[in-house]
């Protein structure tokens, strides 16, 4: 039961602030949250960090930069294609 309330509360907070924030953010978010599952369960349970959370942490930051600089390659050439356009 505590867990069906506590889904339900934080995907309406969720769904809820998405369609007022910025697409970017969302996706940041998006990436981080399993990121911050990580480090949560070290600091407040306890839990060790082994290696492979580290390299799962490296690949999440990782996949976040790949993309938001894929994403502005991606700006910049619709960008230059439409200058050469016009």
């Amino acid at each position: 039961m505590l867990s069906v309330i506590n889904t339900g509360i934080g995907c309406l907070l969720y769904f809820s602030a998405v369609a007022k924030l910025p697409v970017q953010t969302v996706a940041v978010v998006g990436y981080l949250e399993p990121l911050s599952a990580v480090v949560f369960s070290a600091v407040l349970l306890g839990e060790a960090i082994t290696p492979v959370r580290l390299m799962g942490a490296a690949l999440i930051i990782g996949g976040a930069i790949f993309c938001e600089l894929a994403g502005k390659r991606a700006n910049a050439k619709a960008g230059i294609a439409q200058t050469v356009r016009a």
